[in-house]
């Protein structure tokens, strides 16, 4: 079990899944220290709306080499969900791959009343068939802010309501460079 391993293991521990197959979540994994994620290759059932495979709540986390696969064709927007929501500064997320996300492949958003996200770098990143943005920042509207953050190298084939990258609502200092999108609705917003 993901989830009881990442609990035990102590901060600032690197953790490398060597799979044959995806792992099928049915439970979002969740993150709560510091420490690296390397490798993890994660898909979601069939007609599971609703559920992120991996939300990050502690400052301090890298995430690499990750290939995450959603079911945009049996899940209704209504009950879309990014693959990685982060809610904690001082992330790094680099050389990862999403397919038929409902939503985004990156989400960056505080929960209300948690406080600003400070610091992080997206790079490296494809995304295939995404119903929403490979990559959005988004502050929020309780006057919560992102600040400090690159994003570079992010790529999309294929978006069916969005694009590559949003940055939206409440984003200070935030650094896009070299995206790219074909048959999108755009590359950045």
């Amino acid at each position: 079990d993901l989830q009881v391993l990442l609990d035990k293991v102590p901060e600032r521990t690197v953790v490398v899944c060597e799979q044959a197959e995806p792992l099928v979540v049915t439970k979002t994994i969740t993150i709560t220290k510091p420490m690296t994620l390397r490798g993890l290759k994660a898909r979601l059932p069939e007609k599971l709306g609703g559920t992120p495979l991996l939300v990050v709540e502690a400052k301090g986390v890298t995430l690499t080499d990750l290939e995450m696969r959603g079911n945009y064709d049996s899940v209704s927007q209504k009950n879309r969900a990014p693959f990685i929501h982060i809610k904690a500064g001082e992330f790094r997320v680099e050389r990862c791959r999403f397919f038929d996300g409902t939503k985004d492949g990156i989400n960056v958003a505080p929960d209300d009343g948690t406080g600003d996200i400070v610091g992080g770098v997206i790079r490296n990143i494809e995304g295939f068939r995404m119903g929403r943005d490979v990559v959005s920042l988004s502050g929020g509207c309780g006057g919560q802010r992102i600040r400090n953050v690159t994003v570079e190298n992010v790529s999309l084939k294929k978006g069916y309501l969005r694009g590559a990258v949003e940055v939206s609502d409440g984003a200070d200092n935030i650094t896009v460079r070299r995206v790219r999108a074909e048959d999108a609705v755009y590359a950045i917003d």
